[in-house]
């Protein structure tokens, strides 16, 4: 599959497609020349290889080849020394980005996706692997929006381990503090992270451990004071149901013996709830799949339709300036005064001690956060909704981290939350 291509660059792939037949697929490149961290790093690019060989489910990405070593021409005619894998061509791209860009999912289309990522993880482990990488951003959707598991450099057969792999916001306590663990069990309690985030768009803490002001209460079984905090803090249209409560702390528990098998996941009340058909599924995301690309610029009418009360005394297109693929996330609040909200911000930035700039002439302030030691550049716009007098907080990532990013939105939201003068 690898002859006859034509590539194009794709975030850290690339996009080939068989000239002949015109099939897709996405091509993981990486050089091995000299010791450069890629080189470096060649073990996690073998490890990946040695998963995908062993499993195969219809929700965990295919490789449908590899090479450790081969040699590519480049445009220049120079050749390099490649390892590659031909992987299955997820077109509609990044959970996180559907749930970032078009909203929460309803209770029955978090449950859809939820059984499926179950699936992929009963595929693994029967396999005998655990995956250590579970987050939005590695779970793609495919062109009938069927979720697939993807990334699986951290991947291991051990029983039991006590590195800290994976992203920080959705490690297990266990894994965070660096003690020994079962991964499989770390893994359930990722996925209970990443079902919280499709259900409410944000991250249920920070990090899992006693500093956390969430997670804390988890720490201490406090799950009354944990939900009222949720309910407190999110936008005010998410309902927890008691069977989504007692699913969510048991996938969560700190105590990992206590967290449910497989098994006792998919014949728990909640999972036994409504589901939408594959058609239904369709239907809908086709139509997010439009909102999303619009957010992210690719339609240009959503940009000329919104109303911003960006410049003072004026209305102006927000975003003109911003990347064609950024990513927004915001929160409304009705308030009189928009400087208010401004300086709202402010002091959050100031609190968490973030580097940040007002603007003089518009409702704008940009922000440089570093969180779980990556850094991310944000674009913080104060907004006008035109049919009433509601302020909207719009928050764009304009490089950096895609995690650092959704912390500092979350850290945003619970600061905010604490402010009873913004209704």
């Amino acid at each position: 599959m690898h002859k006859n291509i034509k590539l194009t660059f794709i975030f850290r792939v690339k996009l080939a497609e068989n000239i002949k037949t015109g099939e897709k697929c996405a091509l993981k490149i990486m050089k091995k020349e000299g010791k450069s961290k890629k080189s470096s790093n060649l073990h996690l690019f073998k490890n990946e290889i040695k998963a995908l060989s062993d499993v195969d489910h219809p929700n965990i990405l295919k490789m449908y080849n590899y090479s450790e070593n081969t040699v590519a021409k480049r445009p220049d005619s120079k050749t390099i020394q490649i390892a590659f894998m031909a992987l299955e061509y997820a077109e509609n791209g990044e959970v996180f980005d559907f749930i970032s860009e078009s909203g929460k999912f309803s209770e029955p289309v978090s449950r859809y996706y939820f059984l499926q990522l179950i699936d992929a993880l009963d595929c693994m482990n029967k396999k005998g692997f655990s995956h250590r990488d579970i987050k939005p951003e590695n779970i793609l959707l495919d062109s009938n929006f069927n979720l697939k598991l993807a990334d699986f450099g951290f991947a291991t057969k051990r029983r039991l381990n006590s590195s800290r792999k994976g992203t920080a916001g959705y490690m297990a306590p266990e894994v965070l503090a660096g003690y020994e663990h079962d991964s499989k069990v770390s893994d359930i309690f990722s996925a209970g992270t990443v079902l919280f985030i499709m259900f409410t768009q944000f991250c249920p803490f920070v990090n899992a451990n006693k500093s956390d002001r969430y997670y804390s209460k988890a720490l201490a079984e406090n799950w009354d004071d944990l939900w009222d905090m949720y309910e407190r803090s999110n936008t005010g249209d998410v309902f927890f149901s008691n069977d989504f409560k007692d699913l969510f702390q048991k996938l969560i528990h700190p105590v990992p013996e206590q967290r449910p098998s497989i098994d006792e996941i998919r014949n728990h009340e909640w999972m036994n709830g409504p589901i939408p058909t594959p058609q239904e599924i369709h239907d809908e995301f086709t139509h997010r799949k439009l909102l999303k690309d619009k957010s992210m610029g690719i339609q240009t009418q959503e940009k000329k339709s919104e109303t911003a009360e960006e410049k003072k005394g004026k209305t102006t297109t927000p975003g003109a300036n911003a990347p064609k693929e950024d990513k927004r996330y915001s929160k409304f609040f009705r308030v009189s005064d928009p400087e208010e909200l401004v300086n709202v911000v402010a002091e959050f930035a100031l609190n968490k001690e973030y580097e940040y700039e007002k603007s003089d002439e518009y409702y704008r302030l940009h922000m440089t956060a570093v969180e779980a030691g990556e850094p991310v550049v944000i674009t913080v716009n104060i907004l006008k909704k035109p049919e009433d007098e509601s302020r909207c907080i719009q928050f764009l990532r304009m490089s950096g981290n895609k995690d650092a990013f959704i912390l500092v939105f979350t850290h945003l939201k619970h600061y905010l939350a604490d402010r009873p003068e913004l209704d």
